[in-house]
């Protein structure tokens, strides 16, 4: 700033720092949710794989316990 200084170009810088301030704060305020939503979604996933196998084991079994009863089934008939 040049001097002297003029009470309203103050007035207006401190205004325009202030709303920079305030931008950067709410801008940190999203980047932190976002992380814990990205951080929630990769628990999510890491859930989601989990059940996933069990549930391809699960399947294994059934389609396992379906032929043996399938092929039981044709043994008797």
């Amino acid at each position: 700033m040049s001097k002297p200084v003029h009470g309203l170009v103050l007035k207006s810088k401190l205004i325009a720092m202030e709303r920079l301030r305030q931008l950067y704060h709410n801008q940190n305020i999203q980047n932190l949710k976002l992380k814990a939503t990205i951080d929630e979604v990769e628990r999510a996933k890491q859930q989601l794989e989990i059940y996933s196998g069990k549930l391809e084991l699960f399947n294994s079994k059934m389609r396992q316990e379906h032929d043996a009863a399938s092929s039981l089934f044709q043994k008797v008939t």
